[in-house]
Parts: C-alpha cells; sequence; structure tokens
C-alpha cells in the first residue's frame, strides 16, 4: 500500500522498521512535502489512503501520530533542512 505513495507529487519517502528493543512495535515514518494542513486536505482523502488506513487499525492496537517538523538533517537531503 505505501507503494501508492511514490507517484503522489508531495510525497518524499517512508520507512517502515521493527523496534528491536520492542518486538511488537512497528514504526513507519513518513516524509512529505507541504504542511500538516494541505497533507490532511489532500492526501488523507485519496482513496488508496482509506485501504492503507483499515489495514493499520486492524494490525495496531495502540498508534500514536505525531507530526514532526525536521530542525536538522545530516546525511541526505530528504526534507532539504541543513544546520
Amino acid at each position: 500500500m505505501i507503494s501508492n505513495f511514490k507517484s503522489e507529487p508531495t510525497f518524499v519517502n517512508a520507512i517502515v522498521s521493527n523496534d528491536l528493543d520492542h518486538s511488537d512495535d512497528l514504526v513507519i515514518y513518513e516524509i512529505w512535502q507541504g504542511t500538516r494542513e494541505s497533507w490532511i486536505q489532500h492526501e488523507l482523502n485519496k482513496p488508496y489512503r482509506a485501504e492503507y488506513e483499515g489495514a493499520l487499525t486492524n494490525l495496531i492496537d495502540d498508534r500514536i501520530v505525531s507530526w514532526l517538523e525536521p530542525v536538522g538533517e545530516w546525511g541526505s537531503t530528504l526534507t532539504n533542512v541543513r544546520r
């Protein structure tokens, strides 16, 4: 389902990781261009997103959603933020 994101013009990257210290935890980190408001308005209502969100609901007991703002980046240019 994440492969559907690749064609979106504001999509930058997605990383899915297992937490080595907490085997029941899965971390999905998505990077998008724009603001939280623009993402909610333009991306959240896409048809594939409903399928993705439904799958997450079935897989995840306790979901935490955070909106992060990069303040520095080293080793890549994914966020275009440099320090």
